[in-house]
C-alpha cells in the first residue's frame, strides 16, 4: 500500500515541485527511463517523511533544498 501511494504522490511530484521536478528531469537528461527517474522521485518523497517523523518536525515546503542537503554532520 505505501508503494501505492508513493507512486501516486511521485506522479505528481515529479511534474509540480520544483526540488522533484529537477531530480526527474536531470536523470532524463542523463538518458535514465521515466520510470527509474520516478522511482527516484518516490525515493526522495521517501526520505522526507522519515526525516519528518525522526525530527518531529512539520514539514515546511520552502525549506528543503534537494540535492543540497547534507546526511553527516561534520564534525570540527
Amino acid at each position: 500500500m505505501l508503494r501505492q501511494n508513493l507512486y501516486m504522490a511521485s506522479i505528481t511530484a515529479g511534474r509540480k515541485v520544483d526540488g522533484m521536478a529537477q531530480i526527474r528531469k536531470r536523470m532524463i537528461e542523463k538518458g535514465k527511463s521515466p520510470m527509474a527517474a520516478r522511482c527516484a522521485v518516490m525515493r526522495k518523497l521517501l526520505i522526507l517523511m522519515r526525516a519528518v517523523v525522526v525530527n518531529n518536525t512539520e514539514f515546511k515546503a520552502g525549506y528543503s533544498h534537494f540535492g543540497k542537503t547534507k546526511i553527516f554532520h561534520e564534525t570540527a
